[in-house]
Formats: C-alpha cells, sequence, structure tokens
C-alpha cells in the first residue's frame, strides 16, 4: 500500500474500532442507568415499566409514593452511578497504567458517556422539565439557579473534553501522528464521527419514537468532544496507551454492538412491567 492507502487505512481502522466500542459502552451505560433507576424505584414501592427506547412510571406525580427521598433517591441513582463510572475511567486514564488501545477506548467512552449521562441530564432535565428537574421541584430551587446549573454543566463538559485532549494527541503522537492536520483527522476518526455515527444508530435503531429529552441526551456528548479539536498539542508526558500499535479494524467488536443493539431492543421492545 502507498502512504496515503495507509493512512486511509489507519483512520478507517481507528473509526470503526472507536465506533463499535463506542455503541457497547452505550449499551451498558444505558442498561446501568435505567436498571438501577427501576430498582430504586421499585424498592419505594414505585411501579415502572422499561421500554427499550423510554422509562415510564406508574404512579403519577401526584401519588404519595413520591415523597421527598424517592424523587430525589429514584431521579439521582441513574445520573450519580453514571458520574461515579465516568470519574472511575477518567482515573484510569490519569494514572501510569499503560493501557492496550481497546481497553483505552472503552476507558474513553465510558469517561464520555458517564460524565454526559451525569452533566447532560441536568440540562437535560432542566431544559425539557423532566428528570433532576423533579428532584429540584421538590427541593423548591428557585427556576435562576436551575439556568445557573445549565451552564455550569455545559461549562464542565466542555472542561472535560478539553482536558481530554491532551491525551487524544500523545496518542497520535505515538503513532508518528505529528502534524496538525493528521491530529485533526485523527480525532474526526476517534471521536467525531463515532459520536455522529453512533448516536445516529442509537437513534435510528432505539429512539425514534421517543420523546425528546431521550433524543436530546446524545447531542451533549458534542460539548466534551468539540472542545478537544481546539485544545493545543500535550504538556508532559503521558503513558496511558500502549505504544507502537496500528490498528486494524477489530469486526468482533462490531459484531459484539451488534448483538447488543439488537438484543436490548428484543429484551425490552414490548415493556418490561416492574409492579410493586
Amino acid at each position: 500500500m502507498s502512504k496515503d492507502q495507509k493512512q486511509i487505512y489507519f483512520h478507517f481502522a481507528t473509526f470503526i474500532n472507536s465506533l463499535s466500542i463506542f455503541l457497547i459502552s452505550y449499551i451498558i451505560i444505558l442498561f446501568i442507568y435505567y436498571g438501577l433507576t427501576v430498582f430504586i424505584a421499585y424498592d419505594f414501592e414505585i411501579s415502572s415499566i422499561l421500554f427499550y427506547n423510554s422509562l415510564e412510571f406508574l404512579n403519577s406525580p401526584e401519588s404519595p409514593k413520591w415523597t421527598f427521598d424517592a424523587t430525589v433517591s429514584v431521579m439521582m441513582a441513574g445520573p450519580i452511578a453514571c458520574l461515579f463510572i465516568g470519574t472511575g475511567a477518567l482515573i484510569l486514564l490519569s494514572s501510569r497504567i499503560i493501557l492496550h488501545p481497546t481497553r483505552a477506548d472503552f476507558a474513553i467512552w465510558m469517561f464520555i458517556l458517564g460524565f454526559n449521562f451525569f452533566f447532560g441530564q441536568i440540562i437535560n432535565g432542566f431544559t425539557t422539565g423532566s428528570g433532576i428537574n423533579m428532584v429540584a421541584n421538590v427541593m423548591h430551587v428557585p427556576a435562576e439557579f436551575k439556568i445557573l446549573f445549565v451552564f455550569i454543566a455545559i461549562y464542565l463538559l466542555g472542561l472535560t473534553g478539553w482536558y481530554m485532549a491532551p491525551g487524544i494527541n500523545n496518542y497520535a503522537a505515538k503513532l508518528n501522528i505529528e502534524d496538525r492536520r493528521n491530529q485533526i483527522l485523527f480525532l474526526v476518526a476517534k471521536l467525531l464521527l463515532p459520536w455522529i455515527s453512533g448516536s445516529l444508530i442509537i437513534y435510528y435503531s432505539l429512539n425514534p419514537n421517543s420523546d425528546i429529552h431521550y433524543k436530546l441526551i446524545n447531542v451533549y456528548i458534542g460539548l466534551i468532544i468539540i472542545p478537544a479539536f481546539f485544545s493545543g498539542a500535550p504538556k508532559g508526558k503521558q503513558t496511558w496507551i500502549l505504544t507502537n500499535f496500528h490498528p486494524k479494524p477489530q469486526w468482533i467488536f462490531v459484531s459484539i454492538s451488534a448483538v447488543m443493539i439488537f438484543t436490548y431492543y428484543i429484551f425490552l421492545k414490548d415493556g418490561k412491567v416492574f409492579i410493586y
């Protein structure tokens, strides 16, 4: 292969591998988020029905079962779990542990998705009046503070992208991608295209008929990814990805991601009812 063909193949393999791991990570995060929410709701004697594209509570908001503790616990269980997952992945990426690129991709996407399903849900809740907004209402949080929390969440999502960029650029440098143009192409293949393509796959396979707040959540991932393109070259030395690695398309992960999405859809297509 010529140099140009090798470069195209490299970016293609990077994109395929990152996309498949994005989809696998997304289903894992989704399962944890909704599974934990359903479990906590059941513990408070609140019935629910879980579909592949939504979670509906069978008790009306006026039900006496929606106590202060129940509202806070049920609505915050999923986001807090995702925050812990994202933080754990961030700690792993920030450590001196040298990761194989596949495991590093899992850590990167679990970090991005974990933070998005926490801070993104804050934005989602306060802008669409769902989820976390119920917690704010029972705490009598003024509208001005809700707006403030939205801007803080947007800032923190952007900050995580800016913080993540040096590690990604270090990865590129170790693969002899040193000029800025090819670093940008690498970020496109590693982050931007997998996010857009993966979000479209999730949307058309799981969320085409869901409410607006289920559709918007993936949009906020852009607040993490886009700042990475404006972060400069890495300072210092980070060693969280194995050196001298030349990626090839990992078709096994493509197959696993397809099976996971199909299984998730079939299992929850008619809804799973959890009645106390």
